[in-house]
């Protein structure tokens, strides 16, 4: 996927693996904290980290779950 700016670009497979177990259980707090940490590393995740942010912001656990697990598979 792709979005303002810039290609949907995951990061590694730890971080993306434990986005899931953080937003499943609700705890938005940590969840905002890792996607800040990965940010963080590499300005290339910008754009994933700005499309999970906005759908943890509008309460869209379920479509984060859906499209963090799609990244897995």
């Amino acid at each position: 996927p792709v979005v303002e700016n810039g290609p949907i670009i995951p990061p590694p497979l730890p971080e993306l693996k434990e986005l899931p177990q953080i937003a499943i259980v609700g705890h938005i707090t940590k969840l905002r904290r890792m996607l800040d940490a990965i940010e963080a590393t590499d300005v290339r995740y910008e754009p994933f980290v700005t499309h999970v942010r906005q759908l943890a912001k509008e309460f869209h656990i379920g479509m984060t779950l859906i499209g963090l697990e799609a990244l897995l598979h």
